[in-house]
């Protein structure tokens, strides 16, 4: 996650240095809640395939949605099934 991030920040100066119109952007994959929380500014929910709900991240570790509540919690009980 720290390597994650010293990079990127490090793209972000250059792409700024050299006035580029588009920023870079990376996706990181996890299931490591911690590392999602400390990285990411975006942060999709994916469940059987399908987006839950996605938005940024401060806003969904704030989510009223039990689902996605429960599950960046790392709860065991709640309406996430194992199924």
């Amino acid at each position: 996650g720290e390597l994650i991030m010293e990079i990127h920040e490090e793209t972000m100066r250059e792409a700024e240095d050299k006035r580029l119109e588009h920023r870079p952007a990376f996706t990181l994959i996890t299931h490591d809640i911690m590392t999602a929380r400390r990285v990411s500014q975006y942060i999709n929910v994916l469940w059987k395939g399908r987006i839950v709900e996605a938005g940024p991240a401060e806003q969904l570790f704030n989510s009223p949605n039990a689902f996605v509540e429960q599950f960046l919690a790392g709860a065991s009980r709640g309406p996430l099934g194992m199924n």
